[in-house]
């Protein structure tokens, strides 16, 4: 197209320039607007803030002294039985809703040799207290085949000697189900024998039930470690 001697651009290039630079800038501004959402965010830390220390409930304890030993219990627990034939034997339970389903049991110098448990905690006497060695797990998982007997295979059966780092006693394969653990040492089934500077020696058996929804092994492992013949 000429006007006056002159070539004159088509209006239609033009346009054709004006809608790519429009597309271009509708592109760059869908870009930031995904950049700003997308983008990592950067949370600057409140110099005013505090790190709290985690705060851990420290259980109450009540000191028990017996003629020839003493030891630490909850504080809310207390005697619940005491024998002389056919067994020397104190019992000591909780009374709170959470505690009372266990139960601590000392044999002294009498000891059922026949009892049987279900876990271990092996000890050893040092002078007038106790070195406490690392809990076993249920004895039926590492007792001859018993980890394959099915629950009514396993009511069934009897119980069988068993060996925990080096301590041997009895499993309680029939009551695979119950949470007893002993207490015990290499010298004999169920017995371990501390030295007093008073009392002299003796033979203890320690024996913890724990039937409660919340098993509490540390309040075993914290009696057993607070122990002392006298």
């Amino acid at each position: 197209m000429y006007a006056l001697g002159h070539k004159v651009e088509k209006p239609k290039k033009r346009y054709k320039v004006l809608k790519i630079l429009l597309i271009m800038l509708l592109v760059l501004i869908l870009l930031f607007i995904l950049w700003y959402f997308l983008r990592p965010k950067v949370v600057k830390n409140d110099p005013t803030s505090q790190i709290l220390p985690t705060k851990f409930e420290t259980v109450a304890k009540k000191h028990i002294s017996e003629p020839l030993y003493e030891f630490d219990v909850p504080q809310d627990w207390k005697e619940s039985a005491r024998t002389i034939k056919p067994y020397k034997m104190v019992s000591w339970i909780g009374t709170t809703r959470e505690a009372i389903s266990r139960q601590i049991d000392i044999y002294t110098d009498t000891i059922p040799i026949n009892l049987a448990v279900n876990r271990m905690v092996p000890l050893s006497g040092q002078d007038d207290t106790l070195a406490v060695g690392q809990m076993s797990s249920n004895c039926i998982e590492f007792t001859g085949e018993a980890a394959k007997l099915t629950p009514e295979q396993a009511g069934k059966s009897k119980t069988a000697l068993t060996k925990w780092e080096d301590v041997q006693f009895l499993c309680d394969i029939p009551n695979e189900l119950r949470n007893v653990t002993g207490a015990a040492s290499t010298e004999g089934i169920n017995r371990v024998t501390v030295t007093g500077q008073t009392g002299g020696k003796h033979a203890y058996f320690f024996v913890y039930t724990d039937h409660t929804a919340h098993p509490s092994d540390a309040t075993f492992t914290d009696m057993l470690r607070s122990f002392k013949a006298r």
